[in-house]
């Protein structure tokens, strides 16, 4: 009894050891604010939800949670959220939910930095924090309210005398808190940022309670949905939401950020562009940045976290300008997408003018892309200035340039990928029509449980290149798709351009259930729908086939070197083998594919004495997965 005891808590340990803590912390986009009001349901599968509060500083806690989790983040007055973890470590989360009435931010003109220091752990505000700059010891303090801010006044003759430095470092101290460190890159865009400091003395939020109420965890969860909904802006079916990693070694990152897609780009915009420059250049960024964010969502560099915040991925920081805030905001619901209209990996650089190009690669000067990787583009506004990137995609400073020629940001992003065949998802653009030429079978009649080979040429023949796809082989009763139809076997299409065209062969198994009759094989191409076709009516084709028991005995079906006799019989099957080889199974099915007896794969004397008189199918498959199927008749 004992040992069983010791057994039961070692297990228990173990399990306990496995759960993970998670941290989560709410936070308003808008004021950067903590949330004491928010909620976060927790929901995983074959377990009943459960639901938490935040405490005074915006935190809960949750000391044991481990493996695939739903998240539902949601506080009064705010977008709710929905994202999937899986808890393997502790984890720290800040969830920023965006407030449904905005408050507008204001590019006041003397302006440049305008920042709110708060305390990490209560999420109250600090005041009396001191703040220096060291290239020129400026220094400033927090309001009452926690807030300073950097004028132009205040770098006027600092300024004059460092002309080109566009990046000061500033510190903020206070006693009883961490140093906190941060580079700012200036420009006559006002910034805004909340930023927090974490006391020396460490203090941790307590384990939170589960609040127990249905009827809110119910109403919470269909916030989401309709939030989901309502985003209609521009296009849709793309991704809304989206987790930052921060803390950051390249793509390997120790926190997360969930946030709407919308209030990535408008946070994270002027990390990648200068948000003193033209605004059609920053409508412009606002594409690549967001749509490469979103390509992210749908191929995430981890369970936890889908980018990283770093040059390996994309730069994010939570801190804002009001320039780039406006460009997000109309482009919101605007992302680029391949001829097929699926989310575009999109890709850009500061300067992707040709000159000083790599060896063997670039277009020559004046000529945006690479030649290779990415088309050649006419970009006459960049000539003389040097490579400085990978040249694929849109010019960060080509964007800017062209800006100043009064071209708009929807002219700047054709410009640019366009000829990469990637397009505004809200523009018009040329779209593939995949279809099945030469479909074909290698037998016209096949038994229950064997196999036909199917051939045929998929085409791309529209103007708009394909991404890459699926076509299904159904078993249907007719020519058309139907719910009921069969699945078979699918292969994947590569993608396409224009008028290309792969040759595909695939076996298919025709199940042993199918009952004697005439069916088709429909060869469906696309058929998950993930390709946008100039025609969706042409995706199946279709041959016929019949499928008949008495078929089994075809020679197509034999092994060479096996002999199964007497046939008929009586009472015995003997089976022969007069090639070396190894026999892996020996099965018995009736004519309607139905296996009515396994015998031992070494028995070469079978007893079918027992069974009623009538015609069988014998199968036999060698250890190469050969098949011999031979049809027996009983007397």
């Amino acid at each position: 009894m004992k040992s069983r005891f010791t057994y039961l808590f070692l297990v228990l340990g173990l399990m306990f050891m496995q759960a993970q803590k998670v941290s989560v912390r709410f936070e308003d986009t808008d004021n950067y604010k903590r949330m004491s009001d928010a909620y976060l349901v927790v929901s995983q599968m074959g377990q009943k939800d459960f639901m938490y509060k935040t405490d005074a500083g915006g935190n809960i806690v949750i000391p044991q949670l481990q493996g695939p989790v739903q998240l539902y983040f949601y506080a009064p007055g705010h977008k709710a959220i929905q994202t999937d973890f899986d808890i393997t470590k502790d984890l720290n989360i800040t969830a920023m939910l965006t407030p449904n009435v905005r408050t507008p931010l204001t590019n006041e003109a003397d302006v440049l930095m305008d920042y709110a220091i708060f305390d990490d752990h209560t999420g109250k505000t600090i005041a009396n924090a001191n703040i220096l700059f060291e290239e020129n010891n400026i220094k400033l303090m927090s309001d009452a309210s926690g807030r300073f801010q950097l004028t132009k006044q205040d770098l006027h003759n600092y300024l004059m005398l460092k002309e080109g430095l566009d990046t000061l470092h500033f510190r903020i101290e206070k006693q009883g808190y961490s140093t906190y460190q941060k580079a700012y890159i200036f420009n006559t865009a006002t910034q805004f940022d909340g930023i927090y400091l974490k006391p020396t003395q460490a203090k941790n939020a307590a384990p939170s309670t589960i609040v127990q109420n249905a009827l809110l965890m119910q109403q919470i969860k269909n916030s989401v949905i309709a939030e989901r909904s309502s985003f209609s802006a521009g296009c849709t079916g793309f991704p809304t939401t989206i987790k930052v990693g921060l803390s950051c070694s390249c793509n390997s990152c120790s926190s997360v950020s969930v946030m709407t897609i919308q209030n990535y780009v408008e946070k994270g915009l002027n990390d990648e562009w200068i948000g003193s420059w033209e605004m059609e250049s920053l409508k412009a960024g606002t594409l690549p940045y967001k749509t490469y964010g979103a390509y992210y969502v749908l191929h995430p560099i981890n369970p936890n976290y889908d980018i990283s915040n770093t040059t390996c991925k994309q730069v994010w920081d939570s801190d804002v300008s009001s320039n780039c805030v406006t460009a997000a905001q109309a482009t919101n619901g605007q992302f680029l997408v391949t001829a097929s209209d699926n989310i575009a990996r999109s890709e850009y650089s500061a300067e992707n003018n040709g000159l000083n190009a790599p060896s063997g690669e670039g277009c020559g000067d004046g000529y945006s892309g690479t030649g290779t990787s990415w088309p050649c583009i006419t970009d006459n506004v960049c000539a003389g200035h040097a490579r400085y990137g990978h040249g694929r995609g849109m010019c960060q400073w080509g964007t800017q340039r062209w800006a100043q020629q009064f071209q708009t940001y929807d002219w700047i992003t054709d410009h640019y990928y366009n000829p990469g065949r990637i397009y505004r998802c809200n523009a018009n653009h040329p779209h593939p029509d995949l279809t099945a030429f030469d479909a074909t079978l290698d037998v016209a009649a096949v038994a229950p449980g064997h196999t036909v080979n199917a051939t045929a040429r998929i085409q791309n023949i529209s103007t708009g290149n394909s991404d890459r796809s699926r076509i299904a082989f159904y078993l249907s009763t007719d020519q058309s798709y139907d719910a009921s139809d069969v699945l078979v076997g699918y292969l994947y299409i590569n993608a396409l351009d224009p008028y290309q065209s792969q040759n595909i062969s695939r076996s298919i198994t025709i199940p042993v259930t199918t009952t004697d009759g005439n069916y088709y094989i429909l060869f469906f191409e696309d058929y998950q729908n993930t390709i946008a076709e100039a025609n969706e009516n042409n995706n199946v084709q279709s041959v016929a086939l019949t499928v008949d028991s008495n078929s089994a005995i075809d020679s197509h079906t034999l092994i060479e070197g096996i002999t199964v006799y007497p046939n008929p019989t009586t009472e015995m099957v003997n089976i022969h083998i007069s090639n070396p080889m190894d026999i892996q199974s020996i099965s018995l099915y009736n004519l309607l594919g139905q296996k009515i007896k396994e015998f031992d794969n070494n028995s070469r004397h079978l007893d079918i004495s027992n069974m009623a008189a009538g015609n069988y199918v014998l199968k036999i498959v060698n250890t190469d997965h050969k098949e011999g199927v031979y049809k027996i008749t009983k007397l």
